[in-house]
């Protein structure tokens, strides 16, 4: 009888490990794909069986064989490779084809059930997702997204709900609330509990002013067996009450999320314009615009650590009507009410998910949020706004929430494991690809992983690496490196080995001359050897660099992120007067297609 294909892929969590890590190696040494497909699992079993777990001894960073890196330009997603959805012609491409089938269903379902909404254009899809600019009732563009599968999703919901985390949020994308076109709510969506995270999903509602901390949550290794039992038999009392309400809702559901249009398009597309006007270089960015942009990123990771909806002091509230204020400017609380911080992850952070809004203008001044000069659109510029910031650049939104998570402490090695390959592969950060995961014991059960200073060590400092590295393909203009590049830290000097000799172990090495040793993975910016980048403010790369640290601790905290990007914005620099400024964001910002 012929083996069955399927018996050959990983039967256990042990395996499943075995092969995650066989998979990041490579993607350490050459800059592999660590999402393999069916067949390659099966036709290297053998190797990922074999795969030492844990493995033993010091992590490296420096790995040997090590494929060499060969920057490219940055090209996402090319202009000419993207297909249209609307030119009625069968593709090659099974993808394109679904994405036009559900683009026609949106577009009968939104003529029929909705006359108000009215067709624009579709915004892009990918992942499980297609977005479609509709304009509602004449007065209002909105971006609608669905799933690519079918009507009914709950990982649409699910980003959904961690987008409204977001409420108020100046540099997070915002959920357009569908009564306010029309639409009636859905019914409240409630996750399905999992036994990968027994804890009870909470949203806390009360005051975030407030002063006094709970006690810290008890490690899981100091749990008794009474304690792990009844958070088992808790997570099967829920589960039964979620099948049970799951069983009575509505199942003839459509799933759709309103989102606001940002008519500037994304960061993604401002690359792309820069390429374009120099298809070989790469274009000197002001530094002005630079400092505003790092500000408008570490904004947003700001939200995800302090929502504003929970910790602005100008926050809408039942004990304090009289705050009208939507549009909230990120900020960090007093250090008495930080406790009550989030650890929001949001693990997909790269130009395509960052979209370019308006400049801002005080309330009041000749052109306010309605108005339009031109083809730019101004919002108003509240109190809460450092000052001049987005006055001459625009704010930028982080969007697609949808693989975003609360990541908790003291969970199982299986929880944190669970997310080493969520995002794309080219943005992942140290906490998923980095060696230390060798060394944790394949124990689904274990709190190994809860405790590692970096794998699986998710909090404010990963999405801080992932901005980093934002700034360092705007600032270049190419590719992530790919396999990821290890900086030799000044001051260590590495011998190069000679014709027949094996290469210098440069972990060892690193070790003898620095014990304490920090390592960034951000090529160029400090060390480049042709200058081009030295126009760039040294504390601006600095900060980038030190963002880009292997282990977690050693990054900046995003508290002091905030304070040095509020002054960066104030600096002056030769040759960048506001005529440049402003000439530059016409070219890149404006005239970009969007």
């Amino acid at each position: 009888m012929a083996e069955n294909p399927d018996d050959l892929l990983p039967k256990s969590y042990k395996e499943e490990v075995q092969l995650s890590n066989l998979q990041f190696d490579g993607y350490r040494r050459f800059g592999e794909d660590p999402k393999w497909e069916r067949d390659a699992i099966i036709e290297s079993r053998e190797l990922w069986l074999g795969f030492p777990t844990p493995r033993l001894g010091q992590p490296l960073k420096f790995p040997q064989p090590r494929e060499n890196w060969s920057p490219a330009s940055f090209l996402l997603f090319p202009e000419g490779d993207t297909p249209s959805l609307e030119d009625g012609v069968e593709s090659n491409d099974a993808d394109v084809n679904t994405a036009k089938i559900r683009l026609a269903e949106a577009r009968e379902y939104f003529t029929e059930n909705n006359p108000r909404f009215v067709y624009k254009r579709p915004l892009g899809y990918g992942g499980l997702g297609l977005a479609v600019q509709y304009r509602y009732n004449d007065t209002r563009d909105i971006a609608i997204k669905m799933s690519l599968s079918h009507w009914e999703s709950d990982e649409l919901r699910m980003e959904e709900r961690m987008t409204r985390k977001m409420k108020g949020a100046a540099h997070c994308i915002q959920v357009v609330d569908p009564p306010s076109v029309g639409v009636q709510e859905p019914e409240k969506f409630e996750p399905r509990p999992t036994s990968l995270d027994s804890s009870d999903e909470e949203d806390t509602s009360g005051d975030e002013s407030a002063t006094e901390a709970p006690p810290p949550r008890k490690p899981r290794r100091q749990r008794t067996d009474a304690e792990l039992t009844a958070k088992h038999n808790s997570l099967f009392e829920r589960s039964e009450a979620w099948k049970a309400r799951r069983l009575a809702r509505n199942h003839n559901r459509k799933d759709f999320m309103f989102l606001e249009f940002v008519p500037g398009g994304s960061l993604e597309n401002l690359i792309r314009r820069m390429k374009e006007a120099d298809p070989e270089g790469s274009i000197d960015i002001p530094n002005r615009v630079l400092w505003e942009i790092w500000l408008c990123l570490v904004r947003a990771c700001v939200a995800m650590k302090y929502p504003p909806r929970k910790f602005h002091p100008q926050r809408p509230k039942p004990s304090a009507p009289e705050n009208k204020q939507e549009d909230l400017i990120e900020m960090v609380p007093p250090v008495e009410k930080r406790w009550r911080a989030k650890n929001i992850i949001h693990f997909d952070i790269d130009p395509s998910n960052i979209f370019i809004g308006n400049m801002e203008r005080p309330a009041g001044s000749a052109e306010t949020a309605s108005e339009k000069s031109g083809k730019r659109t101004y919002d108003v510029a509240f109190p809460d706004r450092a000052e001049n910031e987005h006055h001459l650049v625009p704010k930028l939104k982080l969007a697609d929430f949808g693989i975003s998570r609360d990541i908790k402490p003291h969970k199982r090695n299986i929880y944190y494991w669970y997310r080493r390959k969520a995002g794309k592969d080219s943005f992942y950060t140290p906490e998923q690809f980095g060696a230390e995961w060798d060394a944790i014991p394949p124990d689904p059960n274990g709190d190994e992983s809860s405790m590692n200073p970096v794998a699986g060590n998710y909090g404010s400092h990963t999405n801080i690496w992932s901005i980093a590295l934002i700034m360092w393909v705007l600032i270049t203009q190419l590719d992530p490196p790919k396999p990821p590049q290890p900086q030799i830290p000044p001051g260590v000097q590495i011998p190069k080995a000679k014709e027949g000799e094996e290469e210098p172990d440069i972990d060892r090495l690193i070790l003898q001359a620095q014990p304490n040793a920090r390592i960034s993975y951000c090529p160029l910016l400090i060390d480049g050897d042709d200058g081009d980048l030295e126009y760039i403010d040294e504390e601006l790369r600095r900060t980038i660099y030190e963002c880009m640290y292997h282990n977690p601790a050693h990054r900046p905290t995003i508290e002091d992120l905030l304070t040095q990007a509020i002054q960066g914005v104030k600096k002056t620099f030769p040759n960048e007067d506001d005529e440049r400024v402003q000439r530059f964001v016409s070219q890149f910002f404006y005239d970009a297609d969007t």
